[in-house]
């Protein structure tokens, strides 16, 4: 089964960049999941489970995989890109929370964003071909 790259982003470069047709557009290239690393500022609870992290960036949870999550916590998400009533949003797939070592764990990230950023393809807008509902049946927990 084919699927996205969840490209490493700051969390600033999803609100900085355009978004069109569920891709992020960042340096000309066209990107349909991201890895962001953030703070939770917010949590609010409806239907959908919402995570607001630092600098603005909004995280919907549909599924409500992450009820455990609170405020403060350092979470590192993977999801998919999306724009609802003109604000860009992460639709969670996968998470983990990076209490401990914070301060390292953003330095690492500052650094896998440096060296791969080269690497980063465009995707273009068309979904892969075995890109279909039971996707997420097979998502692993990245590490």
């Amino acid at each position: 089964m084919k699927r996205w790259t969840a490209y490493k982003i700051r969390p600033e470069e999803l609100l900085e960049n355009e978004i069109v047709g569920n891709t992020l557009v960042i340096d000309g290239k066209r990107i349909h999941r991201v890895r962001i690393l953030g703070e939770v500022k917010r949590v609010s609870e409806t239907s959908i489970l919402t995570f607001e992290l630092e600098g603005g960036v909004v995280v919907k949870d549909f599924d409500r995989k992450g009820e455990g999550i609170k405020e403060k916590d350092l979470l590192d998400v993977i999801g998919r890109v999306g724009y609802f009533e003109g604000s860009p949003y992460i639709s969670l797939e996968l998470y983990k929370i990076r209490n401990e070592n914070r301060d390292k764990w953003r330095e690492l990230r500052d650094l896998e964003i440096e060296i791969t950023r080269r690497y980063m393809e465009d995707e273009g807008e068309e979904s892969p071909e075995d890109y279909g509902e039971g996707y997420r049946e097979n998502i692993i927990d990245e590490e």
